[in-house]
């Protein structure tokens, strides 16, 4: 039977020589490689979970976000080219040693199916599923960079730097060509649309909204978000410091919509903003995240849709590469869209306690310290069993609260222990109501047990004074000093109305006290170190709390007007004087 003279490649018997031509060395030093990168990918899978940071006090924290998660992709596209720059020589030698032409590209075949085996694989590992093709793109390029590179330095000197020359022209024509695409993006003026903002009481509601989401243990917990809401918690982000960034989100079943207008830095231009529109599909099942991007237009310019889904797969891979992000999905068992609203439904026991709190510190401008409190609030819960009977439980639980921060600040924020351990010490001796501010740092253990330390401690032999004081000062912490102070006085002026409890100078001494004391322990870190060392050795009083004898009390809202002409009136000043002199006299630090 006649035989083909030019059989198919694929029914060849390589040459000899490639066997010959294996260098064992670089396929051991190869498999160690792919080791490696498996190795990496498995440790994304399986890194514990942190506490949830983010803590975008600026756009700048903001941008570093996103510098990290890109700092992360640019790692992987450093791995891939080194992967790339390893297959020739473990892989069947220079191309040049193969006579046949067919042969040749049949192993360039092998070299690009191996690298985006290789790729997707290590993606897979990491994120435990499948990425779509979009995500593994910009890898396997770098791969195949790294590819030419190698199998042209097999070739010899002039090869080589042929082959680099092509890359750095395209390197330069791409990022040249990026550059001036990114000057055309930016505009001079902002997308008109008014950003959606919250008043405070808007803002508390949503927190308490989001604290009401909590299901008995072992049910799902569930949350709704709406447009407003959403947007609120977005712009709360972008407006940092008085930034004049705005954005807007509009979900519909299954999709999403969003715009935003980004303050350029000055090398643009003053004043130029960049305007993004986007469409797109966002959806999470069990962990299977379900994200792309349908339209995206920058400025003026509309992106084709084969650059929309590099950069849908992009960005997909910078968050599922994020680790804090990963355990975010995989905690979310459902997240859908529909009209006007986002809908979450959380693994049962799963990182709520992370997220929701998370939420409400970016509602409310502050950092997130829901979990360093739940540690407070547990040491302080055992601490007050030891304490039981003693006279002075509140000195004794202060110091234990600061003693606790003075350790944990050995490797961590000063300023930030102390404000997670007056949080603690507020929403157990103070109100519970100031939890939803600060994040859920009670389980139902834990509930019943601080419900009974709620008015069960004194200061200076009265059990009201504790509540001022420590509400005062997780206000203080919350909303600014003046801002706790306006409250403290709002709130004594309510009591001296009929059916109060009266107006009370001392109760305005506790308030301001409590303030005093949670603006220096968290001002600095030299004045919240300093703090911690007195609190945590020995508390006394009279170093924090001012005596309060012969400051008027349970004063009528009558009396209040005529003895002394009402909140801001001749006498009120005087007492405030007073009080003020009273608080001067204590150390400043």
């Amino acid at each position: 039977m006649a035989t083909s003279p030019n059989p198919s490649p694929f029914l060849l018997t390589p040459p000899s020589k490639f066997a010959s031509r294996g260098n064992w060395i670089w396929r051991i030093v190869l498999m160690l490689f792919v080791a490696a990168l498996v190795y990496r990918a498995w440790c994304i899978r399986s890194a514990p979970f942190e506490q949830v940071d983010w803590n975008f006090q600026s756009p700048r924290a903001i941008a570093n976000w996103l510098g990290g998660l890109i700092g992360r992709e640019l790692i992987v596209f450093a791995m891939m080219f080194v992967l790339g720059l390893l297959t020739p020589p473990a892989l069947f030698g220079p191309t040049t040693a193969i006579d046949d032409r067919q042969w040749r590209w049949l192993v360039r075949f092998v070299w690009g199916a191996f690298g985006l085996a290789i790729v997707a694989s290590c993606f897979f590992v990491a994120w435990d599923e499948w990425p779509p093709m979009s995500s593994l793109l910009l890898p396997f390029i770098s791969f195949l960079i790294g590819v030419r590179l190698s199998s042209a330095a097999q070739r010899g000197g002039k090869a080589f730097a042929w082959a680099a020359g092509q890359i750095a022209i395209l390197m330069l024509f791409l990022v040249g060509g990026a550059a001036a695409i990114a000057m055309m993006t930016v505009s001079n003026s902002a997308l008109e649309f008014d950003p959606t903002e919250m008043s405070a009481v808007d803002k508390r509601l949503l927190a308490e909204k989001i604290r009401d989401t909590r299901s008995p243990e072992g049910e799902p917990r569930k949350l709704q978000l709406t447009d407003a809401e959403l947007n609120a918690v977005a712009n709360s982000i972008l407006n940092r410091r008085n930034s004049p960034n705005k954005a807007s989100v509009h979900f519909e079943p299954s999709t999403f919509a969003a715009r935003a207008s980004l303050v350029m830095p000055e090398q643009f231009g003053v004043g130029k903003v960049l305007n993004v529109k986007t469409l797109g599909r966002l959806s999470i099942d069990q962990g299977d995240v379900e994200f792309g991007l349908d339209e995206l237009q920058l400025g003026s310019i509309t992106l084709p849709g084969p650059i929309v889904q590099m950069v849908s797969g992009s960005i997909n891979a910078m968050l599922m590469d994020d680790p804090q992000f990963q355990r975010i999905t995989e905690a979310v068992a459902k997240l859908d869209t529909e009209q006007n609203a986002i809908n979450l439904e959380f693994e049962p026991g799963a990182i709520g306690r992370q997220i929701v709190p998370s939420l409400v510190q970016l509602l409310w401008r502050q950092p997130d310290v829901a979990s360093e409190t739940g540690a407070y609030v547990r040491r302080l819960i055992d601490a007050n069993d030891k304490f039981a009977g003693d006279a002075g439980r509140f000195e004794a639980l202060l110091q234990e609260a600061f003693r606790l921060a003075d350790v944990r600040s050995e490797e961590h924020d000063a300023t930030l222990e102390n404000r997670a351990a007056i949080f603690a010490l507020a929403i157990l001796l103070g109100h519970q109501g100031l939890e939803p501010f600060v994040g859920e740092v009670l389980d139902t253990e834990t509930r019943d047990k601080a419900n009974k330390m709620i008015g069960s401690v004194a200061l200076r032999g009265r059990q009201d004074l504790p509540r001022h004081f420590l509400v005062s000062a997780a206000l203080a912490l919350l909303a600014g000093e003046s801002v706790s102070d306006r409250i403290g006085a709002m709130k004594e002026q309510i009591d001296a109305q009929q059916g109060g409890s009266g107006f009370s100078f001392v109760d305005m001494l506790a308030n301001m006290s409590g303030t005093r004391l949670a603006t220096l322990a968290t001002r600095d870190l030299t004045t919240a170190r300093s703090v911690q060392a007195k609190l945590s050795k020995k508390v006394d009083v009279d170093t924090i709390f001012p005596k309060f004898d012969g400051l008027p009390e349970d004063i009528g809202d009558a009396e209040l007007q005529l003895r002394f002409g009402g909140v801001g009136g001749a006498g009120y000043r005087e007492q405030m004087d007073e009080i003020n002199r009273r608080l001067e006299a204590l150390p400043k630090d």
